[in-house]
């Protein structure tokens, strides 16, 4: 072998073995980057809905036992606006349940639970409404008719509860996966630089 190739050779070792390494690397930082748009993106989404949906559900909850109990304070027509916005409320979640359905067609499993909630969602609203219209002209029966509302609204709650949860825990899965292949990649590249 002549001496030009024997002083060379190690030097391109060399520098294959740091070729691997980066390659290691690149390969490592792009799983990360993959995992992490994974938890925000997919599972932080999700978390992000259940809470808002939930959220916009009980405050439309609250804010119809607080209407029973300006009955006999306010006017007719606040009352009435108080109310359509009550229901306006309830159909702009249901909405977004329904396009969130349509968002996630790719995932059966989400697509059920969520129209099982959009369906919750409508039956509530018509039990509210229908609630809230009675409530103008006698609140001890549309607190009767509420009995059936609370059941639903029982119902969605633990349904969204659930989606929640289901969010946290496949965040913290994809959390442990994308950890996973931390140590991995770790172990390679000190096998690499050893």
């Amino acid at each position: 072998m002549k001496l030009l190739y024997k002083i060379l050779l190690a030097p391109a070792i060399g520098i294959l073995l740091l070729l691997i390494f980066g390659g290691v690397m690149l390969a490592s930082l792009l799983n990360q980057r993959a995992n992490l748009d994974e938890i925000y993106v997919k599972h932080y989404g999700e978390f992000q809905f259940a809470v808002a949906t939930n959220t916009a559900v009980d405050t439309a909850h609250a804010r119809t036992y607080r209407l029973f109990s300006m009955v006999g304070v306010y006017d007719e027509p606040k009352l009435v606006a108080f109310s359509k916005d009550i229901v306006t409320d309830l159909d702009i979640a249901a909405r977004n349940v329904e396009a969130r359905i349509s968002e996630r067609k790719d995932d059966a499993a989400m697509v059920a639970r969520l129209t099982a909630m959009a369906e919750d969602i409508k039956q509530y609203r018509k039990h509210i409404f229908e609630a809230l219209d009675l409530a103008l002209a006698d609140v001890n029966t549309a607190m009767a008719v509420m009995q059936a509302a609370e059941k639903i609204y029982q119902s969605l709650d633990g349904k969204m509860e659930g989606t929640i949860k289901e969010a946290k825990d496949s965040s913290a899965k994809a959390y442990e996966g994308a950890a996973e292949n931390f140590r991995q990649t770790l172990v390679t590249a000190s096998a690499l630089l050893a």
